[in-house]
């Protein structure tokens, strides 16, 4: 089951958790820096970006048929909250277990999607994005800030994604290097024979 591999992984070593880390980093260092834009051919060094980004597309997407039932405002904003409710539920599930380091996880998916999120919310006024639906009216953003009155703040909204994304992915992979380093210091090396 899904809880008993997240349960091997989180007793994993340092020779597990360190390439897991510099995998983490590249994805936010990627995630930061990449202009979407501008098109770019899928290549190896982008692929676990490509991956967490496509995988977060679609939980967005779902989103959306989830929250229909609520009408037309909830189904629009369903997108943005399910794409940071499912990594929470992950932190969540997690947390219940005891699994720490599967939490951080979360929270780094949690950061990656708010980093998404204030690329979405930034453009609510411009609408230059590329976006799945047919035609730049389906825009979730420019719709939400539009219907409430607030798109002329949708720069500050996007501000505060970003920088709050950027906190969650360096407190996470802080997080999980030092869960790592003091774990794989406790256990004793031993000796060879």
């Amino acid at each position: 089951s899904i809880l008993s591999f997240m349960a091997r992984l989180e007793q994993s070593g340092l020779f597990c958790w360190l390439p897991v880390l510099v995998v983490l980093s590249g994805i936010g260092w990627q995630q930061t820096t990449i202009d979407p834009l501008i098109p770019r051919a899928l290549d190896l060094i982008h692929l676990p970006h490509y991956l967490l980004f496509a995988i977060t597309l679609w939980i967005h997407e779902a989103g959306h048929l989830y929250f229909a039932i609520f009408g037309r405002f909830m189904q629009v904003a369903g997108g943005t909250l399910n794409q940071l409710l499912f990594p929470a539920a992950l932190c969540l599930i997690s947390y219940r277990h005891g699994l720490l380091k599967n939490m951080l996880l979360g929270v780094f998916w949690i950061g990656f999607s708010c980093i998404d999120v204030s690329r979405y919310v930034g453009d609510a006024s411009s609408r230059r994005l590329p976006l799945l639906g047919a035609h730049q009216d389906s825009h979730d953003w420019h719709y939400l800030l539009s219907t409430t009155d607030l798109l002329a703040w949708d720069r500050i909204f996007s501000s505060c994604f970003f920088y709050l994304g950027v906190f969650l992915t360096i407190a996470a992979m802080t997080g999980i290097a030092a869960q790592t380093f003091r774990r794989s210091s406790a256990s004793p090396i031993p000796p060879v024979t």
